[in-house]
């Protein structure tokens, strides 16, 4: 399987991860079968592979591009599959990567840094796009995303109540968050609510 991985301007992509993948049908059960990196001008070769079926993943290490699956899927279900055959070279099975924009922040509970805080990420039709856990000062990055609006929200457990960015209890009344390509958007902060602790019983003599 051979082909090019492209990016912003159609210019070739050094250093992407390329996967490749093989479908045992009908059960839908994918096995890494091989690996290989882009060249300088984006181009990538793999050699090898027995008879099969086949899916290939395109994924960056670091940057804003986002990973993708062959063809232009966001994945492995919607990929397409690529039978390959004994002694056959298949050929363009290419990609063009899309560039996208991070978001970070840091989670603090009760004014301190909260330590392995699940956030999740929601883009506008309520849907989670991304998760993020909190390292021990509290931080978190997302994994490249389109540009358009986001909401971020802690993820109530481990020890912690849910909460929005802006302050919110719920989706709707969250503050809506900007994502542009090529950059990260910054100090999206949650601050959160301690968990309410139940009234004290006491018992009349």
């Amino acid at each position: 399987i051979t082909g090019l991985v492209s990016g912003s301007g159609g210019l070739g992509l050094a250093g992407i991860d390329v996967l490749v993948y093989e479908v045992d049908p009908p059960v839908i059960l994918l096995e890494l079968r091989a690996t290989a990196v882009t060249a300088a001008d984006g181009s990538y070769v793999v050699s090898g592979l027995p008879p099969g079926n086949y899916k290939v993943l395109f994924q960056p290490t670091g940057g804003y591009y986002s990973l993708q699956w062959y063809r232009d899927a966001g994945d492995h279900e919607a990929a397409e599959l690529i039978p390959l055959h004994a002694g056959e070279t298949v050929g363009k099975v290419d990609a063009a990567l899309t560039a996208g924009g991070k978001v970070s922040g840091r989670v603090y509970d009760d004014g301190k840094p909260a330590p392995f805080a699940l956030v999740d990420i929601f883009d506008s039709t309520g849907i989670i796009v991304d998760s993020a856990i909190t390292d021990a000062q509290g931080y978190y990055v997302s994994e490249p995303l389109p540009a358009g609006f986001y909401k971020v929200r802690v993820a109530s457990g481990s020890g912690y109540s849910g909460r929005w960015h802006g302050g919110a209890d719920d989706f709707s009344g969250a503050a809506w968050v900007q994502v542009i390509a090529g950059e990260t958007t910054g100090n999206i902060d949650i601050l959160l609510t301690p968990p309410v602790a139940p009234p004290a019983v006491t018992s009349v003599a």
